[in-house]
């Protein structure tokens, strides 16, 4: 009776599932990872809409070699051997397969180019992962027919050439991750249809230089990732463009050595702003104040630079009114100056100025901060 009451118990689990696969009725999902499959296994319930075919040995995707009658909305591909994806792969033209899928993960395989051809009639993917691959350059239109995409992973390939038309069609994507890969230039034209792009993340590439109008058609763009690039100027107005709707900006880990007047400028819906890990000694404060009109700022990174003075006249913080994090640590700082009285931070709440070279507090080196609440003057030669 016991062994019956199990079996039963069991049978939601187990039913209609190939041997190496588990499958989830309630959930309509299959989990095939790891069990060492060099194909698609037969026998997958007709009812799944999500398959995980995730760290097995699989080469080769040939003509439907995922069963066109599986409406599935997710499916895994992602740690495989994949290095070649036929035409027809995900099934003939309007198939229940390709009318269902809606997320389609490659990551980390062996695929050289973007396989246009095999998903082209994906007509309702929204979430495409090809991040991992060796996909080196880009040819014009490799998108097409994928009106519907949000999200695209192209992290992770040495990608350094991408042709002028590389993202044509693509007018509705809102993501797009180009990190760990080799460009060393953003130029205009090169992402000019990703108009409707609200994060971009450009980091660990080999960027030096952000060319004049090359990002003017990111006009809803919220987020932009420049990490550890080689970027060593930054030209007044580079960001003006996409100003409108901007509210994080990392600029972390590169060459920048000065800020120049104007090269924030009409950029008032910033919230966050890291600048940490650059070569700046200095931020001027003779008629160029590069934080004039960050009116919602609320988080400024500057730490490990090469600071050795702050201004202290009111024009160079003034705007800041909303500012509550303000990260100075590991600079060359060797005194903080007086501020001027009309100065004001009123919303500061946290002051990180570490690992400088201070020796003296002065009294009114934190007047005008009424607000404060985390104060770090650790590894300092305070004495």
């Amino acid at each position: 009776m016991y062994l019956l009451l199990i079996g039963t118990l069991l049978l939601p689990l187990v039913s209609s599932c190939p041997l190496g696969c588990s499958c989830i009725e309630k959930r309509f999902l299959a989990i095939c990872d790891a069990a060492d499959f060099g194909s698609v296994p037969v026998g997958l319930p007709s009812d799944i809409t999500e398959l995980s075919l995730s760290k097995n040995r699989i080469k080769l995707l040939s003509d439907n070699s995922i069963p066109a009658n599986l409406g599935l909305i997710k499916l895994d591909l992602s740690e495989n051997q994949i290095f070649d994806i036929s035409t027809l792969a995900f099934g003939a033209r309007n198939s229940a397969l390709q009318q269902a899928l809606t997320t389609l993960t490659l990551h980390s395989n062996q695929i050289t180019l973007v396989p246009t051809e095999a998903l082209q009639n994906l007509r309702f993917l929204q979430d495409l992962s090809l991040g991992g691959n060796s996909i080196k350059w880009m040819r014009a239109e490799s998108f097409t027919g994928l009106t519907r995409l949000n999200n695209l992973d192209l992290s992770s390939n040495g990608l350094d050439q991408l042709a002028a038309d590389a993202f044509k069609g693509l007018d509705n994507l809102q993501s797009l991750n180009l990190s760990e890969n080799s460009l060393k230039i953003l130029s205009p034209g090169m992402l000019r249809h990703l108009t409707s792009l609200s994060t971009l993340d450009l980091s660990r590439n080999s960027i030096r230089m952000i060319s004049p109008g090359s990002l003017s058609h990111f006009t809803r763009l919220d987020e932009l990732f420049l990490t550890a690039n080689r970027i060593s100027a930054l030209d007044p107005g580079i960001f003006t463009t996409i100003s409108h709707n901007l509210k994080l900006l990392d600029l972390t880990r590169n060459e920048v050595t000065s800020l120049k007047h104007g090269v924030f400028r009409g950029c008032n819906q910033l919230i966050t702003l890291k600048l940490g890990h650059n070569m700046m000694s200095y931020i001027s404060e003779e008629n160029e104040y590069p934080f004039q009109g960050l009116y919602k700022l609320r988080v400024l990174r500057l730490d490990s630079n090469r600071l050795i003075s702050l201004p202290a006249t009111s024009k160079a913080w003034n705007d800041l009114k909303n500012l509550q994090e303000l990260y100075l640590s590991g600079n060359l700082l060797q005194i903080l100056p007086e501020f001027e009285p009309i100065t004001m931070l009123p919303g500061l709440q946290k002051l990180d100025i570490s690992a400088n070279l201070l020796s003296t507090l002065k009294a009114g080196s934190f007047r005008c901060f009424p607000n404060l609440e985390n104060l770090d003057v650790s590894n300092n030669v305070i004495s």
